[in-house]
């Protein structure tokens, strides 16, 4: 992970590009001087005009030990955020669907939001919605209980892409700008 992050700031320092550590990894280095014990990643975050440069400039000039993905770069990658692998490494990831790759960085984009606070939660529910769409198109097997919901699921896999649902969700998250905005969120976080 740190080989990862050393890269990363390589490539950000070279290129004039701002990251932020974010979420646990912010935390471990607050409050354990490092990364949290029995955390598994490091999370970074850029805003949105640095991420689309870091993008552009991680598949030329990134070392080949590493590789950096995300639903632009590989139609198989699922999530909103990008990832960079260390490539002599191993990891699969156990969700429906799973995705093989190696130990990883994760890279969010930062992105603004309106001022108004109506606006904000009305921004972030119509992402939301289309991220939830994305996580249902994207796993391969039927998970509801009743034939109802089944039947729904099934209709809607058929309806909409992956490749559509995160088309929207960036068309979303990019409508408010990083560098004009008051307040700024990591739409595709956990948290």
């Amino acid at each position: 992970l740190l080989e990862i992050i050393d890269e990363v700031d390589r490539l950000c320092r070279e290129n004039d590009l701002r990251y932020f550590l974010i979420g646990g990894s912010m935390l471990g280095a607050v409050r354990h001087k490092g990364m949290i014990p029995w955390d598994d990643d490091i999370d970074i975050g850029m805003p949105r005009e640095d991420y689309e440069l870091f993008k552009a400039i991680a598949t030329e000039k990134m070392s080949s030990r590493y590789r950096f993905v995300d639903n632009g770069i590989d139609s198989e990658y699922h999530y909103f955020f990008g990832k960079v692998y260390h490539q002599e490494t191993t990891l699969v990831e156990y969700e429906d669907p799973f995705y093989l790759g190696g130990v990883f960085v994760d890279v969010f984009p930062l992105d603004g939001m309106p001022a108004s606070p109506k606006r904000r939660e009305f921004h972030f529910r119509c992402f939301s919605m289309w991220l939830q769409l994305s996580r249902l198109v994207a796993t391969k097997n039927v998970h509801s209980k009743t034939a109802f919901k089944r039947f729904a699921e099934k209709l809607i896999k058929k309806i909409f892409s992956l490749s559509f649902c995160l088309n929207v969700c960036n068309r979303i998250a990019r409508r408010y700008k990083f560098s004009s905005s008051e307040y700024v969120a990591n739409l595709g976080g956990a948290w």
